[in-house]
């Protein structure tokens, strides 16, 4: 039966989304021919179970460990090859609406209203908007945490909601009206940009590697190999001895061994997710435990089925010197990218 699987499942908070979305109807497909998993630094692979998600796109659940066995990380890594029969599609609460039209939401486009909503309920109001398929959803990126307002790039359907937010300057990654990707520097034209998301910094950039950091935590990043495939990355943590976590370093290493030249990174603790639709039994999921940057406790829900494949591109940069509470629950949820204020960094 078809299964919905979360890794690092959270009700977090999200503004926006990017999605991967099948370009033909569900069907039986044969399995893709992947690479197998390269270890990288200290790490060897305990295992690796691929899934077909459609023609193109592979879904690989992966276990990495220390040699010594003491550092067990559970991963998730989404592979999209040139000539997939997919793509990717950026989403924000309330851009996608039942009865809407891409000149309706082009108009909402110029005045966006910032709020949140849960990754996986945007997936499922862009295929009530338009009939796509969803198969794949990650958040990522900043956003401010008084405005919900993301802190990089946000471009859907080509309509340009913003190329940052005050002084921010975020590299992006985007999908060009030619139908192929790119990650670029802030400032770099986007006139030939259909849909694009932020992420706070590169990972590595033209094959170098570009951040250090030791703290293990849930990460999630998305790259770009020399060939033009399209690998994300969520790395599931704070749950020790099911999954450790990774550190940026980690993140970094593991995207290059694996053939990833350009590499963003989109967010990290509590908030970072990542949900697929594939075929196949369902998967138990181990929810994250409390993290300062969440509003409200992390939990998982395996009632929500999506059939796009999202990734959400704001993340909040602020430091919070009080611990979150949970929010109304008339206040919409949704998978953000978690932002900080202008102040710090989040990582």
């Amino acid at each position: 039966m078809k299964a919905t699987r979360f890794a690092n499942r959270a009700w977090a908070f999200v503004l926006a989304v990017l999605m991967t979305l099948t370009l033909i109807a569900p069907q039986a497909l044969a399995a893709n021919t992947v690479d197998p998993v390269k270890p990288a630094g200290n790490k060897i692979v305990v295992g690796q179970t691929d899934y077909t998600l459609v023609d193109g796109v592979t879904e690989s659940d992966i276990f990495l460990n220390t040699r010594e066995g003491n550092a067990q990380i559970a991963g998730f890594m989404t592979t999209i090859a040139p000539g997939a029969k997919a793509t990717f599609k950026a989403s924000y609460n309330g851009y996608y609406t039942e009865g809407s039209t891409p000149a309706s939401r082009k108009d909402k486009a110029a005045n966006l209203a910032w709020s949140m909503e849960r990754t996986t309920q945007q997936a499922a109001n862009y295929v009530k908007a338009t009939g796509g398929n969803v198969i794949m959803a990650m958040n990522g990126d900043y956003y401010n945490m008084q405005t919900l307002q993301p802190t990089g790039y946000l471009i859907m359907e080509g309509n340009v909601i913003q190329t940052g937010n005050g002084g921010t300057w975020e590299p992006y990654f985007a999908v060009l009206k030619d139908g192929s990707y790119a990650i670029r520097d802030a400032g770099v034209d986007c006139s030939d940009v259909l849909e694009a998301i932020s992420g706070p910094f590169y990972l590595i950039k033209d094959g170098v590697i570009q951040y250090n950091g030791d703290d293990l935590m849930p990460r999630n990043s998305i790259g770009l190999k020399a060939d033009g495939t399209v690998v994300t990355f969520m790395a599931d943590g704070r749950q020790s001895p099911y999954s450790v976590g990774m550190s940026l370093n980690d993140q970094a290493e593991f995207l290059a061994a694996q053939g990833v030249v350009t590499a963003l990174y989109l967010d990290g603790g509590g908030s970072a997710t990542c949900a697929t639709k594939r075929e196949g039994p369902s998967a138990t999921a181990r929810p994250t435990v409390w993290s300062a940057r969440l509003p409200a406790p992390c939990c998982w829900s395996p009632r929500r089925r999506t059939t796009a494949c999202s990734i959400m591109p704001p993340s909040p940069r602020t430091i919070r010197s009080t611990r979150p509470t949970a929010r109304s629950s008339s206040r919409p949820s949704v998978w953000t990218p978690t932002a900080a204020m202008p102040s710090s960094r989040r990582m």
